[in-house]
């Protein structure tokens, strides 16, 4: 007999899964992906269950850190087992917390309707994805609810980065179980499908405005702050509604701020009025610093996919806030110390916020209780600085800082200069303190030793490098610059700072963007300019100063006269009032040049009301010569024979009296005919002024006008016969006001008629 063998192997097989994004303590379960080649399933395993869970394919997370998942297929008979396949991803804080920030209220979640913490679906709403009840996250359970199924609400999912929304068509709203009867601060993303005024929070809080744009108005329109943000699209709005404090941020960027007496009413509705669709809402009834403004808009921001729109300022436009994770300790270096000093502070910070703790290694050297050292005997002693984080914060790294104690000996004597503080508002940012120590250097070396800080009382917190984080309320704030001292510098004499947190906000002042408008350049004239598209974001008005008004001179404050050609700096202010502070005042060039024809069209153009009126100006024309083609209309525009403001006066006519061609002139811009005792008829108008020797403007216009005084008796033919120059006052900027003069008097019953006429060579 023959033998014959036949091997049997196993067919290899291989994973593919793929890789994972970082997430955050707080996110839902999450679905993972992963395929063998040989189709059997794959199993995965956590590297540490207290951080993330797998059960089946779904991570559940519990705790922050860093955590690797592996891949594994162990084979069958048929198949190997696959080689094993490992994604690492780090779980953070980037979720908001209900007590993150003090004083929330009211807080929902289109990404959470029903509160439970997990991915909602369609099995989780009435029959047609309708709400019934919309969760209170912020531990309040102030649910609000909807019993009546013709005015309940639409669950929509994937509709914005990925997430449901919350959609209200007419009649659809929920009413608040307790009202929230205090609402100091709104945070909403949401948006109109139909444009009107909508009070999305019950009361009379509206949001939206009639024009269509993203608005806070309240107490019958008495407060009414407009952004020129349309209501239709998607953004991150922030709304401080207490009284004699109302301020409006859309998509992190103040947009203005009003002051009136009355704040918000109680919120008692979700929707009310209201179409469109919301996101999230989170109303607060205590005061929400500038700190916590910001991250809680960068959280929104992250979380719904809307951070591009942020400005690049804001500090959160590239990565979201982190409300717990990783920390750090700030511990600055201990000076020399002598036996016999007084107990000093230590001034370790944690980026946390949270309290540090200390260990001195040599107790006979120096001693440690709470954060202050007692100094005991000579010789050298480690203090190790630590924070062992909490549920949130991860322990630090322990900081450590040697203090060497030296026998008694003679001091210098050491000053502190601290600058005073300016008057602040509630929305300020964290500031830094500015204060320095100097010793006398008689004995020793002079020494520059840090400056440590303490906020007696008011509303502000002091870390040990000196930033100051105000709390949101009113009041005087009371800081005192301390120095200890060293082994060769005795303690400092104190010295306290004392500055008020003002009620009153802050405003700025705004320009517009590269584009129409704004500090263009500008020909020289006589004709006071506004500087359009400049703006405070109180309302209040704008104050301008002149660094030489040879060139350019301001006329009642807010308006330019460009006089001569060149360049000035523009200083703008605005001095504030009992509701605002004054603003921080703003430089800027501003640059005249010489007057042309070309100059004037290109002016023109940067005219802000140059397309609109251009646009109802062809229009006009279109419909009186449908022969026209657009193009041709639009030129005509610009042309010198067309009158492109439809007062009644030619473009050239304008230009050459120096008046306003896109726009309503003054009184005083326009040719007059003044009366006087004498019955004759003068005709007074102002001019470019022409050159003495040549009798030609174009030195003063850069092009050549040439003014006719006529008289008529019947309209029909005219004459520059028995019409005189009777005087000529000198304007500035090149221009002049002419008055011309009849030979004779008016003759009782009769009419004559006097006409000024430009032409151009």
């Amino acid at each position: 007999p023959e033998s014959n063998y036949l091997t049997v192997v196993k067919v290899p097989q291989s994973i593919s899964f793929a890789s994972i994004v970082d997430h955050s303590v707080g996110d839902f379960p999450f679905p993972l992906e992963a395929n063998a080649t040989s189709g059997l399933p794959v199993h995965f395993s956590t590297s540490d269950p207290t951080k993330a869970v797998v059960n089946g394919s779904q991570v559940l997370i519990y705790g922050p850190g860093e955590v690797t998942l592996t891949a594994i297929q162990p084979g069958d008979a048929r198949y190997e087992p696959a080689a094993p396949v490992s994604h690492t991803f780090t779980i953070g804080f980037g979720n908001l917390f209900s007590d993150s920030s003090p004083g929330l209220k009211l807080w929902l979640d289109a990404n959470d309707v029903n509160g439970d913490n997990l991915r909602d679906d369609t099995y989780d709403f009435i029959h047609g994805n309708k709400v019934s009840m919309w969760a209170d996250k912020s531990g309040n359970t102030n649910n609000p609810i909807q019993a009546v199924d013709l005015n309940m609400t639409r669950w929509v999912p994937n509709s914005l980065n990925e997430k449901p929304i919350v959609s209200f068509d007419s009649g659809q709203n929920f009413n608040i179980q307790n009202t929230v009867p205090n609402p100091q601060f709104v945070f909403i993303v949401h948006r109109q499908t139909s444009t009107g005024a909508s009070y999305v929070l019950g009361g009379d809080l509206a949001t939206t405005g009639p024009d269509g744009f993203f608005e806070l108005s309240h107490a019958s329109e008495n407060v009414r702050i407009v952004s020129d943000t349309p209501s239709n699209v998607w953004s991150v709005n922030s709304l401080r509604v207490v009284p004699n404090g109302q301020s409006l941020w859309v998509n992190g960027e103040i947009v203005g701020a009003d002051s009136f007496s009355q704040g918000a009413i109680p919120f008692d509705q979700v929707g009310q009025t209201f179409l469109g669709e919301i996101a999230e809402v989170l109303v607060f009834d205590e005061p929400v610093n500038s700190v916590n403004r910001k991250k809680i808009e960068g959280y929104l921001a992250h979380k719904w996919g809307l951070k591009d729109l942020f400005g690049p300022l804001h500090p959160y436009v590239s990565d979201p806030p982190s409300f717990g994770g990783p920390q750090t300790i700030t511990f600055p270096e201990l000076v020399d110390k002598a036996v016999g000093d007084a107990p000093f502070p230590l001034l370790a910070i944690a980026s946390s916020g949270l309290p540090v703790s200390y260990v001195s290694s040599n107790p006979s050297v120096a001693m440690v209780v709470g954060n202050h050292v007692t100094v005991l005997g000579p010789g050298a002693t480690t203090i190790t600085a630590m924070q062992m984080g909490d549920s949130r914060y991860h322990p630090a790294s322990p900081v450590s800082r040697v203090l060497h104690v030296v026998p008694p000996g003679v001091k210098d004597d050491q000053v502190i200069t601290f600058n005073p503080i300016p008057e602040k508002v509630r929305d300020d940012p964290a500031f830094e303190l500015n204060a320095t120590a100097v010793s006398s250097g008689i004995n020793h070396p002079v020494y520059n030793l840090p400056v440590s800080f303490q906020v007696d009382y008011g509303p502000a917190t002091v870390d040990a490098t000196g930033m100051v984080i105000l709390d949101g309320f009113e009041g005087n704030v009371s800081i005192t610059a301390t120095q200890s001292g060293s082994a060769y510098v005795k303690a400092a004499p104190p010295v306290t700072q004392v500055f008020y947190v003002s009620a009153k906000q802050r405003q700025e002042i705004r320009f517009p963007s590269p584009g129409t408008g704004g500090l263009r350049l500008t020909p020289r004239g006589h004709r006071p300019l506004v500087l359009q598209g400049i703006y405070v974001t109180s309302g209040l008005p704008v104050q301008i100063t002149s660094s030489d008004p040879d060139v350019v001179r301001v006329f009642r404050g807010n308006r330019v006269i460009p006089r001569k050609s060149g360049s000035v700096t523009l200083t703008f202010n605005s001095p504030g009032n009992d509701f605002f502070v004054p603003a921080e005042p703003e430089t800027r060039t501003f640059t005249v040049v010489e007057p042309s024809r070309s100059v004037w069209k290109t002016f023109r153009r940067g005219d802000v009301r140059y397309n609109d009126i251009k646009e109802r100006f062809t229009a006009r024309l279109l419909a009186r010569d449908p022969g026209l083609t657009l193009v041709e209309a639009s030129k005509i525009f610009d042309e010198d024979y067309s009158d492109s403001d439809g007062d009644g006066y030619s473009n050239l006519f304008e230009r050459a009296l120096g008046s306003d061609s896109l726009g309503p002139d003054r009184r005083q811009d326009l040719p007059l005919q003044p009366m006087r005792a004498d019955n004759r008829q003068r005709i007074s108008f102002v001019r470019w002024k022409a050159d003495t020797i040549t009798n030609s403007t174009y030195s003063n216009a850069g092009e050549i006008f040439e003014y006719h005084v006529e008289q008529s008796d019947d309209l029909e033919t005219w004459s520059m016969a028995g019409v005189q120059l009777e005087r000529v006052v000198y304007l500035g900027g090149g221009m002049e006001r002419a008055t011309y003069v009849t030979d004779q008097p008016l003759p009782p019953g009769q009419r004559k008629f006097l006409r000024l006429r430009i032409t151009t060579p």
